[in-house]
């Protein structure tokens, strides 16, 4: 969580800080990411910085020379690679110090949130380079609150509390338990007194609550059932409210949308609501696979943000034979989704009468 020391440790690491008590031992050169441009001279341009990070990881100028050219290309700024790093964007500073870093050949590479800032393209280089650096041997140390990346790449997981180590192990047990802590806090509390919202002042979510097609509530449901969204609500102004909308986002537990439900999307905006009262939003079917999924919920009133707020409610999707077919599609091999469909011969022969 945030505050938890994750990049004090990363600047105690990087020799940015001097720890008060205590030591460490570090064996080989660091290369860091830090916060955008630590580590940069704003007064020298990105040409003179590569080569002053390479002199402060101990390379010869040689041996600089030699990665110059990968590195500009890597981080896309060839243009101004002799421009004072001063009159770089954020976003230039950050390309030019994660190439810097990762390029440069550092025995661990340290890498705090580079993926919270810059594109979608730049993000996927990054990824792509930090796991070539660990397939080389090398170590790399990856500080995110993004859970997917963080599975992605890393094998081992270190969890903070307050500045204490509280779980360490293989990533997916960490995560996994970094993610139960948070489904209890948020089970905690009810959303009628959920502060973690914005809005909330001319309509408020009061609670949220999943049933099945039989009108049960249930926290669980077969992959492929319908299912319904009844939701709670209260103005409270006291007075009916016009032009509302309502937004159902399906999240994993990652903070991945998976798909949304939107009055707007099927020109069901309400024109006038009572101070309060009960949405209904009904599903077809729900196309998951097994697994665990999370409910955000937005609203908007005369086009302007009302109440919004994430993680509602939580609800699990068990395995069925959707196909009917003996075969359970899983999610660890076959993706989020089931999709209906069929096969058959080009010239229209079923696929079935093959032999």
């Amino acid at each position: 969580a945030n505050g938890a020391g994750k990049s004090t440790l990363l600047k105690l690491l990087s020799r940015v800080t001097k720890p008060t008590t205590g030591s460490m031992d570090i064996y080989g050169r660091i290369g860091a990411l830090l916060e955008g441009g630590t580590g940069f001279h704003p007064e020298l341009t990105g040409r003179e910085n590569i080569y002053l990070n390479g002199a402060i990881l101990g390379m010869g100028r040689t041996e600089i020379a030699r990665k110059f050219d990968e590195i500009v290309e890597f981080a896309g700024i060839p243009k101004f690679i002799d421009t004072p790093v001063k009159y770089y964007s954020s976003g230039m500073k950050l390309r030019l110090g994660f190439a810097v870093a990762a390029h440069l050949e550092p025995d661990i590479l340290v890498v705090d949130e580079v993926l919270a800032v810059g594109d979608a393209e730049f993000q996927r280089k990054c990824l792509g380079k930090m796991s070539d650096v660990a397939g080389e041997g090398r170590t790399v140390l990856f500080v995110s609150h993004n859970m997917v990346a963080v599975k992605q790449l890393c094998t081992r997981g270190i969890l903070l509390q307050s500045g204490t180590l509280i779980k360490d192990g293989p990533v997916d047990e960490v995560v996994n338990y970094y993610l139960s802590l948070r489904n209890e806090e948020v089970a905690a509390v009810n959303i009628a007194d959920r502060t973690d919202r914005e809005g909330g002042e001319s309509f408020r979510f009061t609670g949220v609550t999943m049933t099945n097609q039989f009108n049960e509530p249930v926290q669980s449901i077969p992959a492929g059932d319908p299912a319904q969204f009844l939701i709670d609500y209260v103005v409270p102004s006291g007075k009916p409210v016009e032009d509302v909308s309502v937004v159902i986002g399906i999240d994993d537990l990652y903070n991945q949308r998976l798909f949304t439900l939107g009055t707007r999307f099927t020109r069901s905006d309400f024109r006038e609501l009572p101070p309060q009262g009960r949405l209904r939003c009904w599903v077809d079917t729900i196309p998951l696979l097994r697994g665990e999924y999370k409910v955000y919920l937005w609203a908007g009133v005369n086009n302007q943000l009302a109440d919004r707020i994430n993680d509602t409610l939580r609800f699990t999707v068990d395995p069925v034979d959707v196909f009917d077919s003996g075969y359970f599609p899983d999610r660890a091999k076959h993706g989020i989704f089931f999709v209906s469909h069929s096969w058959e011969l080009a010239d229209g022969e079923p696929a079935a009468s093959i032999r």
